[in-house]
Order: C-alpha cells, then structure tokens, then sequence
C-alpha cells in the first residue's frame, strides 16, 4: 500500500477505533450492572461505532488487497483490476454492521447466521467472477470482525 494523503488517516481511524473498543471491553468486563436505558445508549453508540469505524476498517483492508493499477507504483505492469464494486455494497455493508453489532450486543447470537446469510443470497448473482467473490469475502469478512468487536462492547456492558 503506497503512502498517501489518505493512508494515514485511514490508519489512525482503524488503530485509534480498536484501541477505543478494547478500552471499552476492558471496562465493560469489571463494571457492575448498569441501568437499561444506559445498556441501551451503549448498543446503540456501539452500532454506529461499529458502522462507521468498519468503514474505515473495510476501505483499509479493500487498498491492501486490491492489486496495483499503474506501472509508476510497482515499477512492472499493472495487475488487472478488480471489476469495481457491487452495486449499493457501502450501503449494505452499513446495515450489515449495524444489524450485527445490535444482534450481539443485544444477545441475539443468531441473528447474526441470518444477517449474514441474506446478504449471501442477495448477492448470488452477483459473485460469478472470481474478482467479485474475492472483494465479497474481504469486505464480508472485515465487516463482521469489526461489527463483532463493536457488538462485544455492548454486549459486555449489557451482562
């Protein structure tokens, strides 16, 4: 990954978020019982933390993982790209790690199989070329990894 003016920031969102959600797990593991209501703000501050920090995390894992596309930055010739993106696959990743950060923040472990298999479903079709099941698993993957820490925080603070 070439140093950019985007790279770093990219980079201080991805360590700065998961150094603020294992601080959280930390302190959600010797804390008492809290109130509902203040469980409930909890779940939701970790659905949006969780939707936007897998933002960052997904577009970071995508810059690692897509090939070189110019000459100038490897210093051979360019790997075929990717076929570009998924249509509305920003969007649904945003839903993706929303739903799942409130399923097991709430506890709702198996919610989780059935969020991650409408997406699958959804995007059948879609996934005939070996380019475009590639960024699907990548983005699948980075997504739910970060949607499941962000899920433990609640989770953690709930029990």
């Amino acid at each position: 990954m070439r140093l950019d003016r985007l790279t770093i920031p990219l980079v201080i969102a991805c360590a700065g978020g998961l150094a603020l959600a294992l601080a959280l797990v930390f302190v959600g593991a010797v804390l008492p019982v809290l109130p509902v209501w203040l469980n409930a703000l909890i779940t939701v501050f970790a659905a949006v933390a969780s939707a936007v920090h897998g933002w960052f995390i997904v577009k970071a894992a995508f810059a690692i993982a897509d090939p070189p596309k110019s000459a100038l930055e490897t210093g051979r010739p360019p790997l075929e790209a990717p076929d570009g993106t998924m249509r509305g696959g920003w969007m649904i990743g945003l839903l993706e790690r929303t739903a799942t950060a409130v399923a097991i923040g709430v506890g709702q472990f198996g919610a989780v199989a059935v969020i991650v298999a409408v997406k699958a479903v959804g995007r059948f079709g879609e996934l005939d070329k070996p380019a475009s099941r590639e960024r699907f698993i990548i983005g699948t993957l980075a997504s739910l990894g970060v949607a499941g820490l962000w899920g433990t925080v609640a989770y953690l603070f709930r029990t």
